[in-house]
């Protein structure tokens, strides 16, 4: 593994460590996966998507912008819950828009709390480590799985 790669794993960990924005925390993915990213809540709503500008993908701006999926995606999301069982943990679908997409399922203590989905767009899929898809599952994951917890705590608090 050359310098310049750990060097970009150790700031993405840093950076994931020391902000609580899911936000940035999924530009800053997007970032070192050199892809485009998009998160989903387990109910197929949008928690965020990475910048789009320059992105020439007309499902994946119309996503953006609807702020849910379409039944058919959520759907194929839906459908990513048997992968637990397999040795990989994500999938890579070609029928959503003309960019590919590899889709993982963000799971927190044996549940399904999210998805996430990069779009093939800069760089093939496959030329991505998948310890680099890892870390920014896991951060992503660990963010969100926060969220949640601070919004469904102040949902028992009213």
């Amino acid at each position: 593994m050359s310098n310049d790669m750990m060097e970009q794993r150790s700031a993405f960990l840093n950076f994931a460590f020391h902000v609580n924005n899911i936000q940035q925390l999924i530009a800053q993915g997007a970032s070192l996966l050199e892809n485009p990213i998009a998160v989903f809540d387990p109910h197929y709503y949008t928690v965020a998507y990475s910048d789009t500008r320059g992105i020439q993908d007309e499902v994946w701006l119309a996503g953006k912008q609807r702020g849910y999926c379409l039944f058919e995606y959520a759907a194929m999301l839906h459908g990513l819950d048997h992968i637990r069982e397999h040795s990989t943990s994500f999938e890579i679908f070609d029928d959503f828009g003309p960019h590919r997409r590899r889709i993982s399922p963000l799971i927190s203590n044996s549940v399904t709390i999210g998805y996430l989905t990069v779009l093939e767009y800069h760089h093939r899929l496959e030329e991505i480590p998948d310890d680099l898809y890892d870390l920014v599952i896991g951060a992503i994951t660990k963010e969100l799985a926060v969220e949640q917890a601070i919004k469904q705590s102040q949902q028992t608090d009213s």
